[in-house]
């Protein structure tokens, strides 16, 4: 494909890609011809407005995945008018990236404005799935909507790390939908920050929906107001054997009408020897009708543990429900250098 853009594909000399054409090139080079362009680098070199809609770059055709393996460099140039409107698995600017543990795929330097996804599951702005990846100095605003793995900025991201992301907008979803990346399996978010509002029912957060497998949420912040049924965290919603550091909830995270449901300003459900440490909520939490709510985590069992954490949210129950300014609900787990500072409120079912 030497001959599709100018440049060599290096570090040196990226593929520059210049307008709308340009990129409809690439995507049309993945999906139709199964390239992957691994340790190939491409850089926008000029901001470009989307005129018709979107097919994402990366997709899964028959029994195959056509994905993105190289580096897509958005020299800090902003694409406007992303819209994707389908009924597909995995959408975004990029639908499925995949690099490999030798070299790993490699988006940064993006800024998405005005974007609007409308799918099926795996999605966000900039990804549906990605895997092996890096995706690094990225900001992404619009709303995205969808049924299940619905995440602001991506939806699955497994072996990859997120550093330095800003979303804004709205997220809506069904199950596993968050701010910023919708399940991170073996992976790290790092210094991401959601000012999204995010709706979803089961499993939902500000950060990452559902952490699990060694993943780690450090130095990030959430600023959008969340709201779902069953397991709602204001930075994740169920976190298994992860670690999440330095970070905090700043806005109001709600919870309603499922007995089974956790509630937390920083975690719903932390599990199997997660990890909080320097935690804080400063937002107001409100659950109704669930099984726990908590400042800082709703359920906190099998060896979890909490150090240096504090709450000056207001926390809020209704029903038959387990409160605590920290913890609604603690079994066999560690709790030290924590203290709530905000008032907790409980009314019982008449």
């Amino acid at each position: 494909p030497s001959n599709l853009w100018k440049g060599a594909g290096t570090e040196e000399s990226p593929y520059e890609l210049n307008n709308e054409e340009d990129l409809l090139t690439l995507m049309d080079e993945v999906n139709s011809k199964s390239v992957n362009f691994k340790g190939t680098v491409f850089k926008l070199t000029a901001d470009v407005s989307l005129s018709k809609k979107w097919t994402p770059i990366g997709c899964v055709k028959g029994q195959g995945n056509r994905t993105f393996g190289g580096t897509f460099d958005g020299g800090n140039h902003t694409i406007k008018g992303l819209s994707v409107d389908d009924t597909i698995t995995y959408a975004g600017l990029f639908g499925y990236v995949s690099g490999d543990a030798s070299a790993k795929a490699v988006i940064r330097n993006v800024t998405l404005d005005g974007a609007s996804i409308k799918a099926g599951s795996y999605m966000g702005m900039l990804f549906g799935k990605a895997e092996h990846a890096e995706i690094k100095n990225v900001s992404v605003k619009g709303t995205v909507t969808g049924n299940d793995f619905v995440g602001g900025l991506g939806g699955s991201l497994s072996n990859g790390t997120v550093e330095t992301a800003t979303v804004n907008g709205t997220v809506q979803g069904s199950g596993s939908v968050s701010g910023v990346v919708s399940t991170a399996i073996s992976s790290k978010i790092i210094s991401a920050n959601n000012l999204a509002a995010v709706t979803g029912k089961s499993t939902v957060a500000g950060i990452v929906a559902t952490l699990s497998m060694n993943s780690s949420v450090e130095l990030c912040v959430n600023k959008g107001n969340i709201s779902g049924s069953s397991d709602v965290g204001g930075i994740v919603g169920k976190a298994s054997q992860v670690e999440v550091k330095q970070s905090g909830n700043e806005a109001a995270v709600t919870g309603e009408d499922n007995a089974t449901s956790n509630v937390g300003g920083v975690v719903a459900v932390a599990s199997n020897s997660a990890v909080l440490n320097q935690v804080y909520n400063t937002g107001a939490i409100t659950a109704k009708n669930v099984l726990s709510v908590g400042g800082i985590a709703g359920k906190f069992v099998t060896e979890a543990s909490m150090t240096s954490a504090f709450n000056q949210g207001q926390v809020t129950a209704e029903g038959n429900t387990n409160a605590g300014g920290l913890i609604g609900k603690a079994e066999t787990c560690k709790v030290t250098g924590a203290y709530n500072a905000g008032v907790v409120s409980a009314i019982a079912n008449a």
